[in-house]
């Protein structure tokens, strides 16, 4: 997903960036990345030079620091309509098997139950990268945290 962000921020392959009319897209101050673990060491340089809002998932360890980083994004966001992609492989893989790339030290469940809670009044909300293999446990969390979002509707 890296890539098509940094085009949708105006940056990348000239091919990409002739599809939207309006450029950029995306706006650094208007991404967050929450639970990301897995990227090279360029996409993080971009994070930082760019201010990008992003919390590992070591900073997202206690419901105070959830509390605190949905508190910041929610000041930065204001009362603009936004949406959100959640990727289901930035749970931990002890809890989440059904991804393509499992990587521990990933986000905890309370913490996925909570972001979806906190941010089911988006616009769109679309759930990413779930790779059915048939684990029951994988299913129910998809389950769950859909029905949250849904029951919103």
């Amino acid at each position: 997903h890296g890539t098509n962000v940094r085009h949708l921020l105006g940056e990348g392959d000239a091919r990409w960036l002739s599809l939207p009319k309006k450029k950029p897209v995306l706006k650094p101050e208007n991404l967050f990345y929450f639970g990301s673990r897995s990227f090279e060491a360029s996409e993080i340089k971009h994070v930082k030079d760019n201010n990008i809002f992003f919390r590992s998932p070591a900073q997202l360890q206690t419901e105070s620091d959830w509390k605190a980083a949905f508190k910041e994004v929610r000041k930065r966001i204001g009362n603009k309509k936004f949406i959100v992609s959640f990727d289901f492989d930035g749970i931990d893989e002890k809890y989440f098997k059904d991804v393509w790339v499992p990587e521990p030290n990933g986000l905890s469940l309370d913490f996925a139950r909570a972001f979806v809670n906190e941010f089911c009044d988006a616009i769109n909300f679309e759930f990413v990268e779930y790779a059915v293999s048939g684990d029951k446990q994988s299913e129910n969390i998809v389950r769950e945290l859909i029905g949250i979002v849904a029951s919103k509707f």
